[in-house]
């Protein structure tokens, strides 16, 4: 199948445990932004495969993941997400009532739950 007959997703995952410096606000990571045509990109990360560095070091400590947020996007997408950042604030595993904001559209889970 064609690339762009398939649906691409821009992706949160939430870690269960941050890494790096929790004193310093820009010196830690719990989340990290992708996107894929295929679920098999989710795969890659959850075996440490997917190249990313930061994907790496989360399962070389052994600290698990969930997609917490997918919306329908490519990657100007991901990368305006990336851009603007703070993670945290749309995601509903860290806040109880996360923003949506233009770039995420509405909370939408993996699972299909709005």
């Amino acid at each position: 199948m064609p690339r762009n007959s398939r649906t691409m997703v821009v992706y949160l995952l939430h870690y269960r445990e941050p890494i790096g410096d929790l004193s310093r606000p820009r010196m830690f990571a719990q989340h990290y932004v992708g996107s894929y045509w295929s679920e098999s990109r989710l795969t890659s990360h959850r075996n440490g495969t997917s190249g990313v560095p930061i994907v790496a070091e989360f399962h070389r400590r052994g600290i698990p993941f969930v997609v917490a947020r997918i919306t329908p996007g490519g990657k100007t997408l991901e990368a305006r997400i990336k851009t603007r950042g703070h993670f945290r604030e749309y995601c509903p595993e860290c806040v109880a009532v996360p923003r949506n904001g233009r770039l995420w559209g509405d909370l939408v889970r993996p699972d299909g739950v709005r």
